[in-house]
């Protein structure tokens, strides 16, 4: 079931599942908050572990096109005059420095020690909770890495569940990671949907929307639903 994941998913996902089920058969109240919060840090770190792989695994066609590109432009240079190979070389390398940008240090959850107590682990229970919970937070990583759930949250909005339609005013169009999003209120609630390269609506429009097998479908609203 968990082929889809790599082998640092797979490690974030069972330590997961482990504080889920510390915190499922923990009776303390105090503790049970301290491993929800746990569990949140961990669920967050396999998530954009596996976002940034997926991510990575879409730009390979971009990368190579690229390096192609590159590599001509490279050949032209050497054409022409040796002076003027050598400012190019060094503008391009001024370029790649300016552009390098520092990542942030990732909060280093691989680190985190999981002592769980004896009475838990011994439990006639504990196996079956554990397997049962390696599903629960599987499904919650896969959810929670998908570029639509992550978009959706960065706008402070509900994504579409399949099957779904909404009706409302579309109170921006926004971007996130370079993509169109239709932000809309129905009945007090923020909704995020896809809108394409070239949004069709603006802000202030009565628009309608549903998320069906084959995608996204917006129209102009007139008070009836779609």
């Amino acid at each position: 079931m968990f082929d889809d994941f790599d082998d640092n998913e797979k490690q974030l996902l069972e330590m997961c599942a482990q504080i889920a089920t510390w915190q499922f058969m923990e009776s303390d109240p105090v503790e049970k908050e301290r491993l929800g919060n746990e569990l949140d840090k961990h669920l967050k770190a396999a998530a954009d572990a596996r976002a940034e792989r997926v991510a990575g695994m879409g730009k390979e066609n971009t990368e190579k096109e690229a390096s192609t590109e590159k590599a001509a432009q490279a050949e032209k240079n050497a054409e022409q005059p040796e002076v003027e190979e050598k400012a190019t070389a060094t503008a391009e390398l001024e370029s790649d420095r300016d552009q390098v940008q520092p990542e942030p240090e990732p909060e280093r959850v691989r680190d985190y020690v999981l002592e769980i107590p004896d009475y838990i682990k011994n439990s006639a229970a504990y196996q079956q909770v554990l397997e049962d919970q390696r599903t629960v937070q599987y499904e919650r990583i896969s959810e929670q890495s998908d570029p639509y759930e992550r978009a959706a949250k960065a706008l402070e909005a509900e994504p579409l569940e399949q099957g779904q339609e909404i009706e409302g005013e579309l109170l921006e169009v926004a971007q996130v990671n370079g993509k169109n999003y239709y932000v809309i209120e129905q009945d007090g609630q923020r909704f995020a949907v896809p809108a394409g390269d070239e949004p069709e609506f603006e802000k202030g429009d009565e628009i309608a929307v549903s998320r069906t097998k084959e995608g996204f479908e917006a129209a102009e609203s007139y008070g009836y639903g779609l």
